[in-house]
């Protein structure tokens, strides 16, 4: 499934506009379509989540937060910088607030940060 192109709307005078971050909470094992914005994991037990390739137009970043103790996994097939089967999972350590940031660039995602995730 593609991902959705949410990037922030602009105003008459070409500014971005300062509505609120976009977010949606996943709470089941799936597909996470928010190319832009926050989304939270919720999920009682460990959450397998998997992501796409973002939009090839535009610059869009993704924060992907654990509200639950768990080491729930987010596979990219691509790899994450493009990296294939050897940077194409991540696992989260299995605490409250692990969590993982990610920015994109030519249809690709790159990790911008982690807390208590690793990728392998």
């Amino acid at each position: 499934m593609a991902l959705a192109n949410n990037q922030a709307p602009k105003d008459a005078s070409g500014d971005v506009s300062v509505d609120p971050v976009a977010f949606t909470t996943i709470s089941a094992d799936g597909a996470i379509t928010l190319a832009n914005g926050v989304v939270f994991v919720s999920k009682a037990g460990v959450c397998a989540m998997t992501i796409d390739n973002p939009p090839s137009e535009g610059v869009h970043e993704l924060t992907i937060i654990s509200t639950t103790a768990q080491a729930h996994t987010l596979t990219y097939s691509a790899g994450f910088g493009g990296g294939t089967t050897s940077r194409d999972v991540a696992t989260f350590g299995g605490a409250i607030s692990d969590n993982i940031q990610l920015v994109s660039l030519a249809g690709l995602w790159y990790v911008k940060s982690t807390r208590n995730v690793t990728l392998a």
